[in-house]
């Protein structure tokens, strides 16, 4: 049974799926002592305490201090989805970019501006959420930012998967999407090779767009790019080995038959096991946090993102978890697109990698292989998170500056 996910009715106001979300992330959180990432993380702390409690006493006195730390912690965790659901914040269309290509249900809009000097640059965002985390606000916004400095950046809007895209994969959002548009934007600037930029899974389909189009790419940057995903760090600890992902595939294949698409519900979900305690501590401490600052804006902002996700069609679902992280097609040179190898090692344009420190969706020991294997790459590695080299205060100082002053002078 095929199941189109793109749904008829339009969307829901930004506050509404703020307290909608509360449900799932309250869900997502119960959730995690029976995935198969969570009791491997328990045992491990479990048997550091075991060496340390060698009396009864010791173990009553520390039941007791845990069972008043989860209820304070608890407390905490509800005052801060409360405060989050209850923001005003909303994000705003200051600066509404022009739809100037389209396609089934994707469209690529434009945020630069007229002028035919300015050099076109391609953004790619993940195929799992909305392009909204690079124009986050009008004073917060990678897209404005590249602008501003006399690029013109186009952005892919991947939107719900409609009937064209219900049976997609990853090579088919690359050959039927990204290379007509690539070809759109080289079309209008004849005189300007076009500059490509991913996001996270993004950065996979800019790398493969980039070695199949290589005529007509100046340069190629890489921002939280999944490479080596063999083994991937879970906290600080545990290891997911690749045949745990073709477990979890194993799981959701019934959904996945059924459906033919996997749901935001069960990608939020996967991402709060990949980091058991980050959804708890960030919402504890947004809630001891200034609500009126920007920091504060920008939280909200970031989680309504999240919380607006894209369903992944079945088969990148299955190319995604079972292939690339489940076999490390990636790592181990044998991922194809359009009937080619995509090896890095190939590649012989200037070429800018983003690896943030603190990233615990990409992990560095799962980008920095990539940037090993590309001669003359340039690396860059802030201190900042997954989401934090976009939404974060320091991401314009800290990631975008140099990015941009890097990108202006090849």
């Amino acid at each position: 049974m095929s199941t189109n996910p793109q749904s008829k009715n339009p969307p829901l106001p930004p506050i509404t799926r703020r307290r909608l979300s509360g449900a799932w992330l309250s869900l997502s959180l119960g959730l995690l002592s029976s995935s198969p990432l969570w009791p491997r993380l328990w045992l491990s702390k479990q048997k550091q305490l075991n060496q340390k409690l060698d009396s009864k006493e010791a173990v009553d006195q520390f039941q007791k201090i845990l069972h008043q730390t989860a209820i304070g912690r608890s407390r905490q965790l509800i005052k801060g989805i409360k405060a989050y659901q209850r923001h005003p914040v909303e994000r705003e269309d200051l600066f509404p970019a022009k739809t100037v290509w389209s396609r089934g249900t994707t469209k690529l809009l434009d945020y630069g501006s007229d002028d035919s000097n300015a050099c076109p640059v391609l953004v790619i965002p993940s195929l799992i959420n909305r392009y909204d985390i690079l124009d986050l606000d009008a004073d917060h916004s990678l897209m404005r930012y590249i602008a501003a400095n006399r690029m013109r950046p186009f952005v892919v809007d991947w939107d719900v998967p409609g009937e064209e895209e219900k049976d997609f994969s990853i090579g088919d959002y690359i050959e039927r999407r990204l290379i007509p548009i690539l070809d759109f934007i080289n079309s209008n600037h004849p005189s300007r090779q076009v500059h490509v930029l991913g996001y996270c899974m993004g950065g996979l389909l800019a790398l493969a767009l980039t070695m199949i189009c290589r005529d007509v790419v100046r340069s190629l940057m890489l921002l939280a790019t999944p490479w080596h995903t063999g083994t991937t760090t879970i906290g600080s600890s545990t290891n997911v080995e690749g045949d745990e992902y073709k477990e979890l595939l194993e799981q959701l294949e019934p959904q996945l038959s059924h459906m033919n698409y996997l749901p935001v519900s069960m990608l939020q979900i996967m991402f709060s096991c990949m980091q058991p305690t980050h959804v708890m501590r960030k919402y504890m401490k947004f809630a001891s946090g200034d609500m009126d600052g920007k920091k504060a804006r920008l939280f909200v902002l970031t989680e309504d993102w999240l919380n607006n996700g894209i369903p992944l069609t079945a088969a990148v679902a299955r190319e995604l978890i079972g292939s690339i992280y489940g076999e490390n097609i990636t790592g181990q040179l044998r991922w194809k697109v359009c009937g080619r190898t995509i090896d890095p090692r190939a590649l012989s344009l200037p070429v800018y990698i983003v690896v943030p420190g603190k990233d615990r969706i990409v992990p560095p020991e799962s980008a920095l292989p990539l940037a090993r294997l590309i001669k003359g790459a340039v690396l860059q590695e802030p201190m900042l998170g997954h989401v934090g080299l976009l939404a974060s205060l320091k991401a314009p100082r800290e990631v975008w500056a140099p990015l941009t002053k890097w990108l202006v002078s090849v």
